[in-house]
């Protein structure tokens, strides 16, 4: 499959990409994307607990962890911004 400009140049699949965080420099740890970092995305359980999500396209999964809940890592194949297919290389 062919990879479009919008694929080529996703900052949020590509790791070390030029994002900038709220609260650091970069929300990139490694290889994975703090998303709490772009915009407080913080997990709301409607008690009194936290969480926070992360993306890791290298490893494919979303994780979700906080207080008061079990962490919570889910598999995926395409980065959920640009659709980009993550167990294909670039060319």
């Amino acid at each position: 499959m062919e990879l479009t400009e919008k694929q080529k140049n996703c900052k949020y699949c590509h790791p070390g990409s030029e994002l900038e965080g709220i609260y650091r420099n970069s929300p990139w740890d490694d290889n994975e994307l703090n998303l709490e970092e772009l915009d407080n995305g913080v997990v709301s359980t409607g008690r009194d607990t936290w969480g926070d999500i992360s993306f890791n396209p290298v490893n494919k999964t979303l994780t979700s962890v906080g207080s008061g809940v079990d962490p919570l890592i889910v598999s995926v194949n395409y980065c959920p911004m640009c659709g980009r297919p993550l167990n294909e290389e670039e060319e």
